[in-house]
Order: C-alpha cells, then sequence, then structure tokens
C-alpha cells in the first residue's frame, strides 16, 4: 500500500453540507492530477480514493472520472468512513 496526494483541488468549491447543489462536472472542473503521481504508478496498482464522508457521490465520481482518464484501464475504488442520509433527496443514488 503506497499512500500520496494524487489529485489536487485547482479552484475553490463550496462544500454540498453547506447548502450549494453540485454536479460531477462542477467538481471535475476543480480537479487536476499532480504530476509526479504519473511518474510513480505502476500498471498493477489499484487506486483508492479515501475520503471523510459520502454525501452525494459527485466528489467521488469527479475523482474517478480524473484518475480513470489518466490511468486508463485502472480498477479505482472509494473508501468513506460515513455516508450521509438523506432519504427524501437521495433515494436512488447507487452509493
Amino acid at each position: 500500500v503506497r499512500c500520496w496526494p494524487v489529485l489536487k483541488c485547482v479552484k475553490d468549491r463550496e462544500s454540498l453540507h453547506a447548502g450549494t447543489s453540485r454536479s460531477t462536472d462542477t467538481v471535475y472542473d476543480t480537479l487536476d492530477i499532480d504530476g509526479t503521481a504519473l511518474a510513480n504508478s505502476r500498471e498493477d496498482e489499484i487506486l483508492c480514493l479515501l475520503d471523510d464522508v459520502l454525501t452525494s457521490g459527485a466528489s467521488f465520481s469527479a475523482c474517478r472520472q480524473k484518475l480513470l482518464e489518466q490511468f486508463p484501464g485502472r480498477t479505482v475504488m472509494g473508501i468513506f468512513w460515513a455516508k450521509a442520509q438523506y432519504p427524501e433527496q437521495f433515494e436512488d443514488d447507487e452509493f
């Protein structure tokens, strides 16, 4: 297991729990890949994103999309400490 910051935020965004609506595209536009990650990457690695709370899934989806563009064919998984629950808002979420 190797842990290193692969993604970086290049533009500020409000958190979802602050009441701001957020889409995968909006989050995607704020992300970039740290160039040193490319030099240290191995073909057999599974990329795993670690985050504190899964709220809508937009951040995870955007990060996963960004990583798969840079590392095509890799497995990208997510580990979250908790999942926010909003029964009436996210009834059909895939997470």
